[in-house]
């Protein structure tokens, strides 16, 4: 019985030996093995969403192919997590973990354009293997919305002309874009009345003005976005399509394919086809004079249906993201054992390739709510 014993304690002594072993870590990264493989996935979300805590959820996986992974907020899941992620803005408000398992993916999702996102990329080289981003060369891409066309049941919606009193309005808030919106607008008003609200316009617009009926009564939105970055079509233009039911002006992507791309034909007008302001302003004023002429940029609506998927709707944040394809990509692709090992070695030279990169001389954000910026090197920081 003793011999038995001592048999069954040195079989206990050797597997507790091979289980430290398999904890060992190889870097930053150890050999453990997923206890949840083949089962839910596991996906930790390890920062906030600007100021929104629990901002991922289960339900976003109800209606994938693959719908078997679940979502925790609590750290100390993270050896048992696949995937980690992370949004750029809200990295200084939390230490990186600090490890990282040979099994476990680290995923960096954000919906701003670089100069935006408040991090310095060299600085997580060989850190994260997937990005989810609104950019086509995203391992995961997160489109705002999805064009769809119209089955024989749907029906489309119609735009009332009659209640279209108005010419053109423009909002903005961030007053260092890197496309000088701002001087075109500007340059706009010179030429056509352009209602302009926001900080960078020294005009508060009241609640009776730009609520969804206030904005219904414009006929064009210039839906300008805060810099001509690649694939970067925000939720801007898609606000102004649906909800307000206007005609978006539009200035952004890294060219004119990018909104050829996603948006339903002939619904918007891009400043890219025009010489100047003047050439445009007259332009929207001969649409203007010809009801016909205009309603043509609304006959997408016979044919066409978009489905909501941004996260910012008239200026409010949700407190959880909607179900969005690119969170069923992710589920399936941790399922997927034959997916290969990737990691970002130089994550800096992959945001280069874009057409507005991050400017690390003349922008940086401390908080997901505080960032600075000067346009040149001589000026001083304006923070807000």
């Amino acid at each position: 019985m003793a011999r038995f014993k001592w048999k069954s304690l040195l079989i206990m002594c050797v597997f507790s030996i091979g289980v430290f072993i398999s904890w060992k870590f190889v870097g930053t990264e150890s050999v453990y093995i997923s206890p949840d493989n083949g089962k839910k996935k596991l996906i930790l979300q390890w920062t906030r969403l600007f100021h929104h805590n629990f901002w991922l959820h289960d339900d976003i996986f109800k209606h994938c192919p693959v719908s078997s992974c679940r979502v925790t907020t609590d750290k100390k899941q993270l050896n048992r997590s696949d995937v980690v992620v992370f949004h750029p803005r809200n990295m200084h408000e939390h230490p990186l973990p600090s490890q990282k398992w040979k099994f476990q993916r680290w995923l960096l999702f954000s919906l701003e354009p670089p100069y935006l996102n408040g991090i310095l990329p060299q600085k997580y080289n060989n850190l994260f293997n997937w990005t989810m981003t609104y950019r086509e060369d995203s391992d995961f891409v997160y489109s705002y919305n999805e064009v769809k066309r119209l089955s024989e049941k749907d029906t489309f919606s119609y735009v009332n002309i009659t209640l279209k009193t108005k010419l053109a309005v423009a909002r903005s808030s961030n007053c260092f874009p890197t496309n000088k919106r701002l001087e075109y607008i500007q340059e706009l008003q010179k030429s056509v009345h352009v209602d302009f609200f926001g900080k960078c316009a020294g005009s508060v617009c009241s609640e009776h003005e730009c609520n969804d009926a206030g904005m219904k009564k414009y006929k064009f939105y210039l839906a300008f976005e805060n810099g001509n970055c690649r694939n970067y079509i925000s939720e801007k233009f898609w606000n102004a399509l649906l909800t307000f039911e206007a005609v978006p002006v539009v200035m952004g992507g890294s060219s004119p394919r990018d909104y050829i791309l996603v948006a339903p034909p002939g619904s918007y007008i891009n400043t890219a086809d025009f010489s100047s302001p003047k050439e445009l302003a007259a332009y929207l004023v001969k649409l203007d004079k010809d009801d016909q002429l205009y309603m043509e940029y609304h006959n997408w609506r016979k044919n066409y249906t978009v489905a909501l998927r941004d996260v910012h709707t008239n200026g409010k944040w949700k407190s959880i993201l909607p179900p969005h394809p690119a969170w069923c990509d992710l589920c399936g692709a941790l399922h997927n054992s034959s997916s290969p090992p990737q990691v970002y070695t130089d994550l800096e030279a992959w945001y280069s390739q874009d057409t507005c990169p991050y400017d690390h001389q003349n922008v940086f954000c401390t908080a997901w709510n505080h960032c600075c910026f000067r346009k040149k090197p001589s000026d001083i920081f304006t923070c807000f």
